[in-house]
């Protein structure tokens, strides 16, 4: 629920950003700060997951929390009281689907892998039927023009590769929530039948848009994750997965700017002059680059020994606010830098955790 993933939010930020941040934070706004606000403060599991949330919706859900004594917001800050610390745990116990979530790594492929998969069912579907004349659930012209060259490569086995697909997703379904499997469902079309919308199902459910929407993405996030983990076991649905790279997270400005970085080793100065842009402005590039790719180099950008000051700083306070921590370092460390060791220190602990997990 949104309520839920919101409440999440607010205990992970405790006092550090305004509600903003997790508006900016789901939404996927392609900025080096909320890019930063996801890894650093562990919300990158919901970057992403619902790109088309209004501000009036998220700020109706929101001062919902406060009137229920849930949140409290004070200037920019806000916190979770003892009734919201509560009803948190309460919820993600009940949610435990939003665990699968992840959107950072998912939530532009699982979207075009999502759609390139509702709209193949509903084509080969009809086709097998000889109806050769619908209307696509899916309007995308880039996702139309990937099945009708997915289809013109395998017509000749179609009816077998459709068995064959609507096997390997009943081992996901198995593995869903029967509610969640539901939805999942009802979503697909078929031979003279048209699957139920977002809308439809949160009117038959009792539910907003948003809570079905999150439902589908963590479904759709488990299916990558199972694939990406085993997939010679998925022989036909890994063929939906579009390409992910690490890039895809930035703005086309940024990826301007890690091309003159990577391939013609151009120095911010140079790039400056190329571009046209400011240098505040090259070097937010620069930390969203460090952040989306965890090999980046950030060594032509401070000396060695700053860079282990300042992790080392950050492995001891409690706090992520720059401001804070810029005072505690020596005068000449600059913003930028303590950014970049942010995202190599967010990196390191990630890896450290993904050692730890079974």
């Amino acid at each position: 629920m949104l309520k839920t993933v919101i409440l999440d939010g607010v205990a992970r930020l405790e006092g550090e950003r305004s509600p903003s941040a997790i508006y900016h934070i789901l939404t996927g706004k392609r900025s080096a700060q909320t890019i930063q606000d996801s890894k650093l403060f562990h919300l990158h599991q919901y970057f992403g997951v619902l790109p088309k949330l209004r501000q009036y919706s998220f700020k109706n859900q929101l001062s919902d929390l406060i009137k229920g004594n849930d949140v409290v917001v004070e200037g920019d800050d806000m916190f979770l009281t003892d009734v919201g610390r509560k009803k948190l745990a309460d919820q993600l116990n009940r949610h435990t689907y939003l665990s699968a979530l992840n959107g950072f790594l998912y939530h532009e492929s699982g979207r075009e892998f999502w759609l390139r998969l509702i709209l193949f069912i509903q084509a080969a579907s009809n086709i097998l039927k000889d109806e050769h004349h619908f209307f696509p659930v899916v309007e995308d012209p880039k996702i139309i023009r990937w099945v009708k060259r997915f289809y013109a490569d395998h017509r000749s086995e179609l009816s077998a590769m459709f068995n064959e697909i609507y096997d390997e997703m009943k081992v996901f379904l198995q593995e869903l929530d029967e509610y969640q499997a539901d939805i999942i469902v009802s979503r697909f079309s078929g031979y003279h039948h048209y699957g139920k919308s977002k809308e439809q199902i949160a009117n038959n459910k009792n539910m907003n848009t948003e809570d079905v929407e999150l439902y589908t993405q963590s479904a759709v996030h488990f299916i990558l994750r199972e694939i990406d983990k085993t997939p010679s076991a998925y022989p036909w649905l890994k063929q939906f997965v579009p390409e992910r790279r690490a890039e895809g997270l930035l703005t086309h400005s940024a990826r301007e700017t890690w091309k003159l970085l990577s391939q013609e080793k151009k120095s911010i100065e140079e790039i400056i002059r190329v571009r046209r842009l400011k240098k505040g402005t090259i070097q937010d590039h620069i930390v969203e680059i460090a952040f989306a790719d965890s090999e980046f180099d950030i060594s032509p950008f401070m000396g060695k020994d700053d860079e282990k000051q300042i992790l080392h700083l950050l492995q001891t306070v409690p706090t992520r606010r720059l401001k804070y921590i810029k005072n505690q370092l020596p005068e000449h460390l600059s913003y930028f830098q303590i950014r970049l060791v942010m995202a190599r220190y967010h990196h390191l602990v990630s890896r450290k955790e993904e050692m730890a997990s079974p």
